[in-house]
């Protein structure tokens, strides 16, 4: 019996521990939420208030905060104070590209068309 070792593909990421795996399960459980989905693709077209997203997509602002505190803690959205204001921003997590959505989880990315 032969056994052949071939060396690692560089352009493959990574092998992710078991902890790694289970903190990435959580990352995309967050996005399981139509609010939250509705939000980042909200976010897609620039960076909002939440009183913009709040009226855009007829959503109590209290939800919306909410929403955007979790996303914010997962990494997919940023936020920044202008003045009195709050904007928040995609991450850069999630791309739109022509036709697709993409999310990149550092293990893997999904493509979804639109």
């Amino acid at each position: 019996m032969t056994i052949h070792m071939f060396p690692r593909d560089p352009f493959l990421p990574m092998k992710k521990s078991k902890k790694e795996l289970t903190e990435i399960s959580k990352a995309l459980k967050v996005l399981t939420d139509t609010n939250r989905l509705s939000i980042i693709q909200e976010l897609m077209y620039g960076s909002q208030t939440v009183g913009h997203i709040h009226e855009s997509l007829q959503m109590e602002q209290s939800l919306v905060s909410h929403h955007l505190s979790v996303l914010k803690k997962w990494g997919y959205v940023f936020a920044e104070k202008k003045g009195r204001e709050v904007f928040y921003k995609n991450s850069g997590s999630i791309k739109k590209g022509f036709s697709k959505l993409n999310f990149n989880f550092g293990c893997c990315s999904i493509r979804l068309k639109e």
